[in-house]
């Protein structure tokens, strides 16, 4: 007998993928362009998205997740601009 392999909900990380957008949307950012950026391998945005990933493997919630998001932007920035 061939047993097939169905995904459930966590094989497609919808959970993942709501958090995510969620929590670029509460940064007041467009998920279509974030996306894109991150696909070309933009270095802003993919730190962003890599800070979200650790986050939600935290279990944060996006809204918190978002505060402490932006508050990495602003100290990231700040240091960009020492430099």
């Amino acid at each position: 007998m061939i047993k097939i392999h169905t995904p459930d909900i966590d094989d497609l990380k919808i959970d993942k993928t709501i958090f995510l957008m969620e929590t670029i949307k509460e940064l007041g950012l467009e998920i279509n362009s974030f996306i894109i950026a991150i696909v070309h391998g933009e270095p802003y945005e993919t730190i962003i998205y890599i800070w979200i990933d650790i986050l939600y493997s935290q279990g944060k919630s996006s809204d918190t997740a978002a505060r402490i998001t932006h508050r990495a932007i602003r100290l990231f920035l700040v240091n960009v601009e020492k430099n």
